[in-house]
């Protein structure tokens, strides 16, 4: 355990160290962070019904497309291109800057001749090397409108980025629309052949009353079952 010594009073009193003032202080700080995260936490994990990914049990074609423009890869890989070729644009527009080399060369470590070192910014004609130091600036100059030219190319690509998201737009709701018809359609053809055998059901019932009663021979029993067996 660490103590400290403290004059006090003409003698000397033993008191505890900085070690537990920074133990308690560290506690501290770390109790008003748990009761500052206590507050957020819930409102920070909870989660609205579109951020959960819950899809409703029945969709209309307008909520299946909101959905496919929020979650379908390729339009969302397609807008991702879109900002790519707009950073690309930034780029392609900015100048060339200036670069700026240092470098130093032959500075002397070690040396057998005395008093020669440390030796930086100095030279010794008994040395056989003496230190170098470059400094270089590069600038590049683009002649022939390089720059123009690039910053309308990229001006093609942010363009035809932007034609390939309608596109990618355009054939994700063709298909989502094919898609949601044949279900509709597959839906009123279930419906159609549930209410038909229905149908068949009580024709049936009616067939066999009727057979019972005389009314009917007893082949009309089978004609109506050959009949619902396509349902």
């Amino acid at each position: 355990m660490l103590f400290v010594c403290i004059k006090r009073h003409g003698g000397y009193k033993f008191a505890r160290g900085w070690f537990w003032g920074l133990a308690k202080g560290l506690c501290l700080m770390l109790g008003g962070f748990l009761i500052i995260l206590a507050g957020p936490l819930p409102l920070l994990l909870a989660e609205s019904p579109q951020q959960a990914g819950i899809i409703p049990a029945r969709l209309s074609l307008a909520a299946a497309e909101e959905l496919l423009l929020q979650r379908n890869l390729a339009v969302v890989a397609a807008r991702y291109q879109i900002e790519a070729s707009r950073a690309a644009r930034l780029i392609a527009s900015y100048k060339p800057n200036l670069v700026l080399t240092i470098g130093a060369e032959q500075i002397p470590f070690y040396t057998p001749l005395k008093g020669t070192l440390p030796r930086f910014f100095s030279t010794d004609s008994n040395a056989g090397a003496n230190p170098v130091y470059t400094f270089r600036i590069d600038k590049i100059l683009e002649r022939g409108g390089k720059r123009e030219l690039r910053t309308a190319q990229a001006d093609f690509q942010l363009k035809a980025a932007e034609a390939q998201m309608l596109d990618a737009v355009r054939t994700q709701l063709f298909q989502l629309r094919q898609a949601f018809s044949s279900a509709m359609l597959a839906r009123e053809n279930l419906s159609l052949a549930e209410s038909t055998r229905q149908q068949y059901e009580q024709t049936e019932k009616l067939t066999e009353v009727k057979v019972t009663n005389g009314d009917l021979p007893g082949v009309e029993n089978y004609r109506v079952r050959a009949g619902k067996l396509q349902y």
